[in-house]
């Protein structure tokens, strides 16, 4: 098993692509002897996933490798139990939206709270201010009368 580690979208499409030449590079890391026209890929590997390439060793000496495109060492360990990184969860999607939801209902229950606080601070700050000009207003007029 070969693992190629490459840039892909989370579609799991390659940015790049993993060539016969990338293969080789990463069996010569192994400590196998191959040369690049000796790997049998018809086309470069484009996607993530476990692919199985034939390599033509001799006329009549043909074995296959597996080649791990991830992208990451994580991803490719997934990959290797089993797991298809190519195929788009929608649970995933499904609970993600749910704790976005649950995040913007908290915090709008937290602003009508906050903006009820203060409604309550204006509304007792206003009958205070009409308690004490009204006490003015009295004292007013009670100098006015006294000195008439």
């Amino acid at each position: 098993l070969v693992v190629m580690i490459r840039q892909a979208s989370e579609a799991g499409t390659l940015y790049g692509s993993v060539s016969s030449r990338d293969i080789a590079d990463g069996l010569s890391d192994k400590g196998f002897s191959i040369l690049k026209s000796h790997i049998d890929l018809p086309l470069p590997i484009k996607t993530v996933g476990i692919h199985e390439v034939a390599l033509n060793l001799h006329a009549e000496v043909q074995v296959s490798v597996n080649v791990n495109v991830a992208r990451s060492e994580a991803e490719a360990e997934r990959q290797e139990q089993g797991e298809d990184m190519t195929v788009f969860s929608f649970d995933d999607e499904d609970k993600a939206a749910e704790a976005e939801a649950a995040a913007e209902a908290e915090a709008a229950a937290e602003a009508q709270a906050s903006d009820e606080e203060n409604m309550d601070a204006d509304g007792s700050e206003a009958e205070a201010s009409e308690d004490s000009s009204s006490d003015e207003e009295a004292e007013a007029n009670e100098k006015q009368e006294g000195a008439e």
